[in-house]
């Protein structure tokens, strides 16, 4: 069960860079396109949807992210048909100037945009360590094999540059890839844990913008219902 969710939070981890890039291109784009036109009265109706899209993707990502802590659910659920009613019935609800600035008035509107943008910093990061540490871990597991492979090939494999630690070029290499060797077999027995802490540490991230779930506050007598 705990490799299960390790291996949940890695995927959890590594989807955050392409969500990241996604998000802050609409929030950038939508925002921007619908601030130059607002003088013309074009700009409302994508400004309106670009913050609703934010705060539907926030409302989305969390869903995903308390369905993982709780152990259910999958990580790459599409938004169903509720999700998508939901939003649209927002849209409708948002549709005029004094609904809009309504809207803007609403602490959750700003925690979302805050989210489309920083998703992108915070999703390569989690990508680029989801990604490096199991390789490290592996590398280094592996590095007793690649030395023994060296001395059969006729080429080299691996230089051990990486071997090369201040204080330590007096030992013979041998020794050093053996400790290397332990030191990456530690690191995988251990990546499990380290890949939840990341994942509970990027569940935070996404708790912290807000109180779960969020819930759609209809203006025009229809029932609540949340997003998700």
């Amino acid at each position: 069960m705990k490799i299960k969710q390790a291996v949940r939070a890695w995927l959890l981890l590594l989807a955050a860079c392409p969500k990241g890039i996604a998000t802050f291109a609409l929030a950038i784009t939508g925002i921007c396109l619908g601030v130059s036109l607002l003088i013309v009265w074009i700009g409302i109706p994508i400004l309106v949807a670009t913050l609703v899209a934010c705060r539907a993707l926030l409302s989305h990502e969390r869903m995903l992210a308390d369905g993982w802590m709780k152990g259910r659910g999958p990580l790459f659920e599409s938004p169903g048909s509720d999700w998508a009613a939901a939003s649209k019935r927002m849209l409708l609800d948002y549709g005029s100037i004094r609904q809009l600035r309504i809207l803007l008035t609403e602490r959750r509107t700003y925690m979302s945009v805050l989210y489309c943008l920083l998703q992108l910093p915070i999703g390569l990061a989690a990508f680029a360590v989801a990604l490096t540490l199991p390789l490290l871990a592996l590398g280094l597991a592996l590095a007793p094999f690649s030395y023994m492979v060296n001395g059969w090939l006729p080429f080299q494999i691996s230089s051990f540059d990486y071997l090369m630690i201040p204080g330590l070029t007096g030992l013979p290499m041998f020794p050093r890839v053996l400790a290397a060797g332990g030191v990456g077999i530690v690191l995988l027995a251990l990546m499990p844990h380290l890949l939840r802490s990341l994942g509970r540490l990027y569940a935070g991230w996404l708790r912290g913008l807000g109180e779960p779930p969020i819930i759609v506050t209809p203006l025009s007598g229809v029932s609540a219902k949340p997003l998700g």
